[in-house]
């Protein structure tokens, strides 16, 4: 999920010119809050709604927003036929002409599975999400880099040497770093590689991670299980090839 904001420069203040758009975690509730700055927020219906990747959405606190960013006009098309009324063509608003109907998968996708079953895959892969997190936070030499708040979740294997390396800093410091980012490299390889299960490796903030999706109606406790299972090989393995 993706929210719009109007922001200027990094202190959030309200600049009415300029939209930008930052990655969340939020809920789209919460980003639509009176608080949140958000302006609007953009659905990526090919997660959690299981469509193609063309399809998606967006929620808006202002309607008007949108047209101020986006709009486009054509003299042969006429306004609204009242002041205050929606307008009457459907070039800016309203069901597709001779462009591709991609909300139409989200609908018939809603339609026939109905908004139960969605929230009930939702709530399930949350749950194997946090499983994961717990699991993880249990296991020696791997940290949680990024929260379960989503069903993603990012960690990563640290082993106690690089640990300590990277805490008494400088150069030492630099390479524990980078031999750090190759063990996920190499985590993430291996398993792709493997066929089993898929994870990447993600860049962040502070060096990669791995990242685990939960995003398929299909995963269950026996894949998490799995997947959890093999995580002590593979920093063996990861080790003695990267160290």
């Amino acid at each position: 999920m993706t929210s719009q904001n109007s922001l200027k420069n990094n202190d959030k203040e309200k600049s009415k010119d300029i939209f930008s758009e930052m990655e969340t975690e939020d809920s789209g509730a919460e980003l639509l809050s009176e608080d949140s700055g958000a302006d609007s927020v953009t659905v990526d219906a090919h997660k959690w709604f299981f469509v193609p990747f063309v399809a998606g959405g967006i929620l808006h606190k202002k309607p008007d927003h949108e047209l101020a960013a986006f709009r486009m006009d054509a003299a042969y098309i006429p306004p609204a036929e009242e002041p205050g009324r929606p307008p009457t063509d459907y070039y800016q608003r309203g069901v597709a002409g001779t462009r591709r109907f991609n909300a139409l998968k989200v609908w018939m996708a809603l339609k026939h599975m109905g908004a139960d079953w969605y929230a009930d895959v939702v709530d399930r892969q949350m749950d194997l999400a946090r499983a994961v997190q717990k699991a993880v936070e249990d296991l020696p030499e791997w940290e949680v880099v990024v929260p379960a708040s989503t069903a993603i979740i990012t960690f990563r294997f640290v082993p106690s040497e690089i640990a300590d390396a990277i805490d008494r800093g400088g150069q030492e410091a630099e390479l524990a770093r980078q031999q750090r980012d190759d063990l996920q490299d190499w985590i993430a390889r291996t398993i792709q590689q493997e066929g089993r299960y898929w994870i990447s490796s993600a860049p962040l903030p502070d060096g990669k991670g791995l990242r685990l999706n939960v995003i398929s109606y299909l995963t269950d406790q026996d894949t998490i299980d799995g997947i959890l299972g093999s995580l002590p090989e593979l920093k063996d393995r990861a080790r003695a090839a990267v160290l």
